[in-house]
């Protein structure tokens, strides 16, 4: 199964007082840099990172590690909320993509293990929706079937996912783990993470 994996990397970062979360440091590698070394780890297929904010920045600390398996693809309507950003990554993956996998940019910690068992358990199943079920709530990765892809690209905000897949509860699949998944939004969250992952702060 052809599955490609996406990593919405658009955002501004706006409660950050650091700047660009995405490119801080991360144990010697920037956040998006580790969160794309683990999907590209991974089983998956090929790689969309969506990138809107500071474009050329990102650009910049990704060029070594684009290929033909990664792509770097820019959102111009980035403002408009993370479901441009999705509508982007259905408009740009493979035509014979059988399903998309997302995974945000600044989930460093998320590592290929969960992504394979991710990607096992939707082949087996083959759901319309799988995502990660942890302590905190539902996390990631999330895939969505390509029979879903013309929903996700008439999805519009901030507020997505969270519609479809009470509309397929039918069709979806959790997958438990009980990982920490918290976001990297704060200087405090990114302490953390980074405690978590390399045993010192920054």
């Amino acid at each position: 199964m052809n599955i490609c994996g996406v990593i919405p990397a658009a955002g501004r970062s706006a409660r950050m007082n650091r700047g660009n979360k995405l490119l801080l440091d991360f144990g010697g590698r920037t956040i998006i840099e580790q969160t794309l070394l683990n999907l590209a780890e991974s089983d998956i297929a090929s790689i969309l990172i969506i990138t809107g904010f500071e474009h050329d920045r990102l650009l910049s600390a990704l060029n070594s590690q684009t290929s033909d398996r990664v792509s770097v693809v820019h959102n111009e309507h980035w403002p408009e909320g993370r479901a441009s950003s999705i509508r982007c990554a259905v408009r740009n993956s493979p035509p014979d993509s059988d399903a998309l996998l997302f995974l945000p940019g600044d989930k460093p910690t998320i590592g290929c293990s969960l992504i394979n068992r991710s990607m096992e358990l939707f082949i087996k199943k083959r759901p319309a929706i799988l995502y990660v079920q942890t302590p905190a709530g539902r996390g990631h990765p999330i895939v969505f079937d390509r029979t879903l892809h013309r929903e996700l690209a008439l999805l519009e905000g901030d507020l997505v996912g969270n519609e479809l897949i009470e509309k397929h509860r039918s069709r979806t699949v959790e997958l438990e783990d009980g990982s920490d998944q918290s976001d990297i939004n704060t200087d405090a969250d990114y302490q953390r993470a980074l405690k978590q992952v390399t045993g010192t702060t920054s």
